[in-house]
């Protein structure tokens, strides 16, 4: 059967307009396929060209980019938040629900990507305003009445953007509000970083202060080490915020290590409360390593509390150096201090000790003493005949 040249004409038609609303169909999903994949590149010419060609479309690129914000690459994200920032605002602005939302997220590179956005959007105009002219607590009030920061998540990023990725003549300035704000509302999603500017020693002491004491309020121990960083650095000046930064380095000294407690130890050794907080510190660590520390100022502790503190510590280390110094207090310190001094007797052993510990139990003139220095025989003599009940029956006897 012959095909006459109408059906082919008419075929051949049918395939141009086929073949045409195909490629209609599927030219932008190819092509915003190509600019995925260059965004992608490694060769920044490339991802900037792609950037470029989403920016000069306009409102045109509008699906993509919100495709790109909801996607589950994170580069991906960041990219479209760079296009956002350079469209014009008629093109933005639909697009900004995406972008709040991506401030609910964890602090990341992202969120400081998003924070660009809303910058560029406007969305801070008065938080910035406000922190420029007014201070701190205008900061503070202007991040908590912004409608659209009820979210304690949100409010965070923000903070943390402005404390870690802010650019500008007033960085240095959003840095300190916003490492206050931290402190005052603490976030434990704001702990990467908090330590990132605690460690920073471009940022200045004050910003660093805060950010340690911003950590404190969120339950971080882990700032020992680079708090002591920071003031060994110092190498024992006094500076404004220094104090605050050695309290923090003593509330959570436990985290520390012996060397760096000794070395700030003999960098401050003659400058008060510094030389106190170290001693103090040496009591939370309570090694062997601090046993000096803590033997050569016992002597001169004025507050009972302190005594307490430090014997309770020689109690912990239990060598043998600090016996003497230990049943001196045994003897002749307050009731507290003997309680205390009979308790960390029972991590020695010896006669001398038991010699001690038996003359408190029947001499000494406070029975909370007696019963200690009792607990504490009963404790050496663990393997012995006597315990603490027929030790205390004894001494009733008497």
């Amino acid at each position: 059967m012959k095909v006459g040249l109408p059906l082919k004409l008419g075929i051949a038609v049918v395939l141009l307009f086929t073949f045409v609303i195909a490629l209609c169909l599927l030219w932008t999903p190819v092509r915003y396929a190509r600019l995925r994949f260059q965004l992608l590149s490694g060769k920044e010419n490339e991802r900037q060209s792609a950037v470029s060609v989403l920016v000069k479309e306009g409102i045109k690129s509008l699906p993509f980019i919100t495709d790109l914000l909801n996607s589950n690459d994170d580069k991906l994200r960041i990219i479209a938040c760079e296009v956002l920032q350079k469209v014009k605002p008629e093109v933005r602005k639909p697009a900004m629900q995406p972008v709040y939302k991506i401030l609910e997220e964890p602090y990341s590179e992202v969120t400081d990507a998003a924070v660009k956005v809303l910058l560029a959007n406007g969305d801070l105009n008065n938080l910035i305003e406000a922190a420029l002219n007014m201070g701190t607590a205008y900061l503070e009030f202007g991040i908590l009445n912004l409608e659209k920061w009820d979210s304690k998540a949100a409010r965070r990023n923000i903070l943390c953007y402005f404390l870690i990725a802010h650019e500008g003549v007033e960085a240095e300035q959003f840095r300190l509000y916003a490492a206050w704000d931290l402190a005052i509302h603490g976030d434990k999603h704001a702990r990467k970083p908090l330590l990132q500017a605690l460690k920073n020693p471009e940022f200045s002491m004050d910003i660093r202060r805060k950010c340690a004491h911003a950590l404190c309020e969120i339950g971080e121990r882990g700032i020992a080490v680079p708090i002591g960083d920071i003031l060994i650095g110092m190498s024992g000046k006094i500076s404004f915020g220094s104090e605050s930064l050695m309290r923090t380095f003593a509330a959570t000294a436990e985290n520390s290590s012996s060397k760096q407690i000794i070395e700030l130890y003999n960098m401050y050794e003659d400058k008060y409360p510094y030389h106190s907080l170290l001693v103090e510190s040496a009591m939370r660590v309570a090694n062997r390593d601090m046993l000096p520390i803590i033997m050569e100022n016992l002597p001169g502790f004025r507050l009972t509390k302190s005594r307490i503190a430090a014997i309770k510590a020689l109690g912990k280390i239990g060598a043998e150096e600090s016996l003497d110094l230990l049943i001196n207090h045994l003897e002749y310190g307050e009731e507290k201090v003997r309680i205390t001094s009979a308790e960390a007797l029972a991590n020695f052993g010896g006669s001398t000790v038991e010699a001690a510990l038996e003359k408190a139990s029947k001499e000494d003139y406070s029975e909370q003493v007696k019963n200690a220095a009792i607990n504490s025989l009963s404790i050496l003599r663990a393997h012995g005949a006597k315990t603490a009940e027929e030790l205390l029956k004894e001494a009733g006897k008497k």
